[in-house]
């Protein structure tokens, strides 16, 4: 597939013809502009959303389908910045549109990176649990969705490997069983995430919550 910078703008703008206009108001006011995500990678779906990187003073702008995140100049050589999951991912997947990306051989793995991660997951299964008695099984499994997604994501940074898109994500969970196995390992979301599943679900439905939940998210997210 032709992933040039060209090839992937003209592919958007045919099936978004507003995104030109949108594009151009913020190539103006910025220094560097990186296309990242399924469209960059060329895994897109018919849901996705197209995800860049503006360099510059602008404040984040998402709609349904563009989600335009910017970072100010002075941070994007910031440590801060460099250990991110956003620019690791960036760095080894994005496109560049604008600009010489010299940032991305600066990128480094850190411990904050997957604490934050692992506070975020278990900030999603809180939010679950405290609306557990209102949610039917259903909407509960599109909760969990972001919950094992995030804990792929998880057990990359911990590994030291980028995150690609969701779409590779899940193309590359070659063996299910053994990941649904030491998901509630220390590393991943421990035995306080295994109390918060057996709170949420009967404890004989949660392994089949998660395949069938698994499935879904394969289904969702094949390319177009």
């Amino acid at each position: 597939m032709d992933n040039t910078p060209n090839n992937v703008i003209e592919k958007i703008i045919e099936r978004f013809p507003s995104f030109r206009e949108a594009f151009d108001h913020c190539e103006k006011n910025s220094t560097e502009i990186v296309l990242f995500g399924s469209y960059a990678y060329g895994c897109e779906h018919v849901e996705s959303d197209i995800d860049i990187l503006f360099v510059g003073n602008r404040k984040r702008k998402a709609s349904r389908y563009f989600d335009f995140i910017w970072v100010k100049p002075e941070r994007i050589n910031s440590k801060t910045w460099l250990s991110s999951e956003l620019a690791i991912h960036i760095a080894n997947y994005g496109i560049w549109l604008k600009g010489d990306g010299a940032w991305r051989n600066q990128v480094f793995f850190s411990q904050a990176a997957s604490t934050r991660k692992k506070q975020r997951i278990f900030e999603r299964l809180t939010h679950i649990y405290l609306q557990r008695e209102k949610l039917s099984l259903a909407k509960k499994k599109l909760f969990i969705q972001k919950i094992i997604l995030n804990t792929l994501r998880l057990k990359n940074l911990n590994n030291k490997i980028p995150n690609p898109p969701i779409c590779v994500t899940l193309n590359d969970l070659q063996d299910p069983s053994k990941f649904f196995q030491e998901i509630f390992n220390p590393h991943l979301l421990g035995p306080v995430g295994k109390v918060f599943f057996e709170e949420i679900f009967p404890k004989y439905e949660i392994e089949n919550v998660l395949y069938s939940t698994l499935n879904d998210l394969k289904q969702i997210y094949k390319a177009i």
